[in-house]
């Protein structure tokens, strides 16, 4: 607008409409191809402490396929034309006679298409605040809810597998009891599967007294005679595994999730109950409680824990919370004498639980740091629109004040038109942004209610933004000296 003179003189001298658009098209592609180049540059720097924000291995080189820069061209072609042929076409179609009269007001078109894209815009930011919030709510909810188990200062060993069966016992009781003579280590179990581990071994399980229609599939989980005060487990039913009783061999403790399938109505029912599993039958002494054998994003399956005292597959130990480092020696050490030919291999638990969430929170970084750019994007869109109604009314501006209006209701009276079209993509985002975050909600068994403050707090914040946007322009212009607001025109 404000280069509508240039083009009313040029026109003048006998430009023709053509090539007016060739030189706003071509000053377009100089702008765009200067911030092609910046925005490279800008990527090459920033990669390092992208790969670092979001915790993935590095991406140093910009490698594309062939279609990829293909893609990658058309869309720099394209956006530059579409961005360059609009404003050049306006322009050139302007009559001299009517610009260099200096009445060069917009005659409207394009209006739509402006509020619209601001409407789009915010609409866009609203439901990607609305989701950033929803996102680390979630991600808050899994890491702090009760899993049913005590994995705090657990050492996981890998077990020891070169070592003969027959021997295996005795070396590794002799291991387990060099260990717990130790303050810092205080309990030590063996099973099959460790916590944040899927149980592949199982099998169909059936009632001998045929009570239940189906023959569910039940996760067979083993451990040792200590598996089940190490990791805290609660028995809700009947009791654990004891050394007093020589028949717990063929014993199983059930877990809550697996009585209905079972068809036993309470815990206690269950309890001195046959089972067939395979060819081996088994007797319920117990049932535990429920418990969170993998993330949160998975639902709680029913397991059968059964008694093997010579499992080896990991070793769970829990240690001190003190000198750490001087415990993982003294365990390395008493390893290496009993099984020196099998590798030290260990990890903690709850940092491998936690890595079932590193895919969510990567998620989550990188919501919300395109939620951020949304906004930032979208502000500059308002700020840009709010800039061209300024200069569409700068006369008007000039007149009111003389005429007595505050500064007050200038800054009301051009902002109430954006403010508008703010409470529209409002209208449109928070349903949406509802819609499309209970969709994604449902990939996680276990899950937060959406409440009404997350999208009010999204809402608000596209408000506040807005409003201070808009304002920047609207209280320069109420600001401005009448005066030279009317000699503008």
């Amino acid at each position: 607008m404000q280069r509508a003179k240039e083009v009313g003189i040029k026109k003048v001298m006998g430009a023709l409409r053509i090539h007016l658009i060739k030189q706003f098209t071509a000053e377009n592609l100089l702008l765009n191809s200067v911030s092609l180049i910046l925005s490279l540059l800008i990527f090459f720097l920033l990669l390092p402490d992208f790969d670092l924000f979001t915790g993935r291995a590095a991406y140093t080189e910009l490698t594309l396929s062939a279609r990829s820069w293909l893609i990658f061209s058309a869309l720099f072609v394209v956006g530059t034309l579409l961005s360059g042929l609009y404003p050049a076409f306006v322009l050139s179609g302007f009559l001299p006679v009517k610009v260099l009269k200096g009445a060069f007001k917009n005659s409207g078109s394009g209006v739509s298409l402006r509020k619209g894209l601001i409407v789009t815009q915010f609409s866009v930011s609203v439901i990607l605040i609305a989701g950033t919030i929803v996102v680390f709510r979630q991600l808050e909810f899994m890491r702090k809810k009760e899993l049913g188990i005590n994995m705090d200062h657990t050492l996981v060993l890998r077990g020891a597998v070169s070592t003969k069966r027959e021997i295996y016992k005795n070396l590794y009781a002799a291991f387990k009891n060099e260990l717990l003579g130790h303050p810092s280590v205080k309990s030590i179990t063996a099973s099959n599967h460790v916590m944040a581990q899927e149980i592949f071994e199982g099998a169909g399980m059936k009632r001998l007294d045929e009570k239940q229609k189906q023959t569910p599939y039940m996760s067979m989980l083993r451990g040792d005679i200590d598996f089940i005060n190490a990791y805290g487990l609660k028995i809700i039913a009947g009791r654990g595994f004891s050394k007093d009783f020589p028949t717990d061999n063929k014993a199983v403790i059930l877990n809550e999730c697996s009585l209905e399938p079972l068809a036993f109505a309470t815990p206690s029912e269950a309890l001195n109950k046959t089972l067939l599993m395979d060819v081996d039958t088994l007797h319920v002494i117990g049932v535990m409680a429920n418990y969170h054998q993998e993330g949160l994003q998975k639902p709680i399956v029913p397991i059968c824990l059964r008694l093997s005292p010579n499992i080896r597959s990991y070793y769970s130990i829990k240690i001190s919370s003190t000198d750490v480092a001087a415990t993982i020696d003294l365990i390395h050490t008493i390893w290496k004498s009993h099984f020196p030919e099998d590798p030290f291999n260990y990890y903690f638990l709850d940092e491998s639980f936690n890595q079932q969430y590193k895919a969510d929170v990567l998620f989550g970084k990188v919501f919300g740091l395109f939620a951020f750019l949304a906004i930032f994007i979208a502000c500059s869109g308002l700020l840009g629109l709010s800039s061209y109604n300024v200069i569409q009314r700068t006369k008007e501006i000039g007149i009111r004040k003389v005429l007595g209006a505050s500064t007050r209701a200038i800054v009301l009276l051009l902002s109430k038109d954006f403010i508008r079209l703010i409470l529209v993509s409002l209208l449109i985002s928070l349903p949406l942004g509802w819609y499309f975050m209970h969709s994604w909600l449902q990939d996680y068994a276990y899950r937060i209610s959406m409440s009404w403050w997350m999208f009010f707090i999204a809402g608000l914040s596209a408000v506040l933004i807005a409003l201070c946007t808009i304002g920047f322009q609207a209280v320069k212009a109420a600001l401005a000296n009448p005066a030279k607001s009317l000699r503008t025109e």
